[in-house]
């Protein structure tokens, strides 16, 4: 349990109160399980999360998802940073690295968030070089099938992870970049999917890393167009 001298407390010039932290250290909080029997909590194995991550919400939960399919994203942390606003507890969903950027996303209904919070949480990450942003639900929601392609797609690659596609995933790519518009179906055998899993891996991580794109707002299937980004 941490003391009083385990935070560091900085007066935010743009509100009358004090932000403190445990650390700035990005580390997913533990989530009491009080806490998971009183939400809806989901928990999964990601790529740029590479341990277990707890998500509160299913609008988190999908959220992560998208995480995951963003190629600008680079990493992300479940539930930060153990924090105090004035008296109040407070952890924030989501800590992302999005290419030279550092992120706290809080979801909210309506991206509604409370003032007497969010304006002490704006300026104490600002002074510490993050953005500190309010996200709707709706914005998961409204991508909720496309969310769930990249927690499949996520799933595949984080069982993966001592599958050495190196040097298949170039030859993949110079085969797509030279053919055009290909179906997952043409490089993956359907009749022995088996024998096709390491260079379905290899797909994977090209569209995971954004190097090959698709419509994914339907589940991946053997008529998914798999194409090379210019």
């Amino acid at each position: 349990m941490p003391t009083p001298s385990d935070f560091r407390a900085i007066d935010t010039p743009a509100h009358h109160r004090s932000v403190v932290a445990e650390s700035l250290v990005p580390c997913q909080v533990p989530t009491p399980k009080k806490l998971r029997v009183a939400t809806d909590c989901y928990e999964q194995h990601f790529v740029k999360f590479p341990f277990v991550a707890t998500l509160h919400s299913y609008s988190e939960y999908l959220y992560a998802g998208l995480l995951e399919g963003d190629p600008k994203v680079g990493s992300f942390v479940p539930q930060p940073f153990r924090l105090r606003v004035g008296r109040r507890k407070y952890i924030p969903d989501f800590y992302v690295v999005s290419g030279q950027h550092r992120i706290v996303i809080e979801l909210k209904a309506r991206g509604e968030f409370d003032r007497a919070l969010r304006v002490p949480l704006e300026a104490f990450f600002d002074f510490y070089g993050m953005k500190f942003s309010i996200i709707s639900n709706d914005t998961a929601l409204t991508r909720e099938r496309e969310a769930l392609t990249w927690l499949d797609i996520t799933r595949r690659l984080a069982s993966a992870g001592d599958i050495d596609t190196g040097a298949l995933e170039y030859k993949l790519y110079d085969q797509i970049q030279m053919g055009g518009n290909i179906e997952f179906g043409d490089i993956i055998d359907e009749g022995d999917r088996a024998g096709s899993y390491t260079k379905e891996i290899a797909l994977l991580r090209l569209l995971h890393r954004g190097k090959l794109q698709a419509d994914l707002t339907t589940p991946l299937q053997y008529d998914t167009v798999l194409r090379s980004c210019t």
